[in-house]
C-alpha cells in the first residue's frame, strides 16, 4: 500500500510541476524577459518534457531498486521544494512590485501545493509502514 501511495503522489508531483509552468507560461511572468517561456512555445514544451522525463527516470529506478532510488527521490523531493518556496516568494515580491499579485495567484497557489504534497511524500516514503525492512 505504501509503494502506491508513493508512486500516486510522485505522479501528483509531476502534475503540478507541469501545471506550474503552463500558469507560469500564462501568467504576467511570461512578458518579463526575452527568456521567458510563453504558452505554446518551444521553451515551455521543453520544460515540461524536462519535468516528465525527470520524473518517469526516478519512478523506473524506484520501481527497480526502491530503497536506492528513493534517497535519490528525496534529493529531487528536497529541490523541489526548495524550488517551489524561492519560486512563491520571488513571485509574491514580483507580483507586490508589479502591482499584478492577483493575476499571479495560480501560480503562487501551485508554488504552494508543491511544498505541501513533496512534504508528505517525505512522510510517505520514510515511514515505518513503507519501511518494513
Amino acid at each position: 500500500m505504501g509503494k502506491n501511495k508513493l508512486i500516486l503522489y510522485t505522479i501528483f508531483s509531476a502534475f503540478l510541476f507541469t501545471l506550474f509552468v503552463i500558469f507560469s507560461s500564462l501568467s504576467p511572468l511570461a512578458d518579463t524577459g526575452p527568456n521567458a517561456n510563453q504558452f505554446g512555445s518551444s521553451g515551455m514544451w521543453s520544460s515540461i518534457a524536462f519535468i516528465l522525463i525527470a520524473y518517469a527516470i526516478s519512478l523506473i529506478l524506484y520501481k527497480i531498486h526502491p530503497p536506492s532510488s528513493k534517497l535519490i527521490m528525496a534529493i529531487f523531493c528536497t529541490l523541489g521544494i526548495f524550488l517551489a518556496l524561492t519560486a512563491c516568494f520571488v513571485i509574491i515580491m514580483y507580483g507586490v512590485i508589479s502591482g499584478e499579485i492577483i493575476a499571479l495567484i495560480g501560480v503562487i497557489g501551485i508554488s504552494i501545493a508543491i511544498c505541501i504534497i513533496n512534504t508528505i511524500w517525505f512522510f510517505i516514503a520514510f515511514s515505518k509502514k513503507a519501511n518494513p525492512v
